[in-house]
């Protein structure tokens, strides 16, 4: 049974003012519950409430105590994300191919860096404070000749569990942060699901002792945070701010001859923050969807015309297939180069 120390001395008070000073009560409470956790600690948290935030701050403050951490993920996207917030902040480096490092990362593989000996690579390993690696990365030499205090993994509920115990044996306390009602680790063999393949760590280990929830969140207005709640999260998202919650798209300038439901696919009331488009009832016969993709293309081109920059503007469709299409026929509009089409 994992045991947490009942206080935290003051000089982790003292380091942690400035680093915490913009996060809210829940956030705080889990980092201070992590640098009290003997053995491990779960932090779940749901869409838009400042994982990465909080795992940004509990890194800077583990540096100020002088600790060592080892950040992972399932993908390097995932790693990279809380590397770009740490830069600047705390000095790090980063294991793995440079060429799938994020590019602004680049300076900070361990490619970049050349040895006279073993003994001076191995010192140079060993002045890094923070190591950041995927999971199935986390077999470099380096993580079996280290001992970490701290080890993070993010997103830890789309990870196999085989493959989350790598890095968690290079540490002595380990942090899951994640989100079991979001995508678990991918299974195609109804066997290996059967026997218990699909159930991540985090999702095994869950239960209210060890475990910090961050609920409120910065992402949504109150209608999509209703949607939220009604098809997963049961209530217990909230809006973090009277700012948030009443959050409407706020065109910078105005639709000009365009249809009736192109407009209220726009619309600035709060009341239209969730619109449906029934494109009928034909099922498609492959992964992609033409009709659809017109539909989109029409929203886009008219969030173009109202004055919204393409890096403002997500699209998320379920096949690759269809994304594909998208990039494609999104190629020729303006600004497009800059509007994200991927899978969820």
């Amino acid at each position: 049974v994992p045991t947490f120390s009942p206080k935290l001395s003051s000089r982790v008070l003292k380091a942690s003012v400035d680093v915490m000073a913009q996060l809210n009560d829940q956030q705080k409470k889990a980092i201070f519950r992590t640098l009290a956790a003997d053995h491990y600690i779960l932090i779940k948290g749901m869409p838009g409430t400042g994982k990465t935030a909080t795992v940004v701050a509990l890194v800077q403050l583990a540096v100020r105590l002088g600790l060592s951490v080892l950040i992972t993920s399932h993908t390097h996207s995932a790693v990279d994300n809380v590397l770009l917030k740490l830069r600047g902040l705390v000095d790090f480096l980063r294991l793995g191919a440079v060429h799938k490092l994020h590019p602004e990362l680049t300076d900070y593989g361990e490619t970049r860096q050349v040895f006279s000996s073993p003994q001076e690579m191995q010192a140079f390993y060993d002045s890094k404070n923070v190591v950041a690696v995927t999971c199935l990365g986390s077999s470099h030499p380096l993580l079996t000749r280290r001992q970490f205090d701290l080890c993070i993994v993010d997103e830890s509920g789309q990870v196999l569990q085989p493959t989350v115990l790598r890095p968690l044996f290079s540490a002595r306390k380990f942090i899951l942060i994640g989100d079991p009602e979001q995508l678990p680790p991918l299974v195609r063999s109804t066997k290996a699901k059967e026997l218990g393949l699909g159930q991540s760590l985090f999702a095994r280990l869950d239960r209210p002792a060890v475990t910090s929830e961050l609920s409120l969140q910065y992402r949504m207005n109150q209608r999509i945070t209703d949607l939220a709640n009604t098809l997963t999260y049961n209530g217990r998202l909230q809006c973090g701010s009277p700012e948030v919650a009443s959050a409407t798209l706020s065109l910078p300038k105005p639709l000009v001859d365009q249809p009736d439901w192109v407009s209220r696919a726009l619309g600035s009331s709060l009341d239209q923050a969730v619109i449906v488009l029934d494109t009928g009832k034909t099922e498609a016969v492959d992964c992609t969807n033409v009709a659809e993709t017109e539909v989109v293309l029409k929203i886009v081109t008219a969030l173009g015309q109202g004055g919204v920059a393409g890096e403002r503007v997500g699209v998320i469709a379920p096949y690759r297939a269809q994304v594909e299409l998208l990039r494609k026929r999104t190629a020729c509009l303006t600004g497009s180069s800059r509007i994200e089409v991927n899978t969820v």
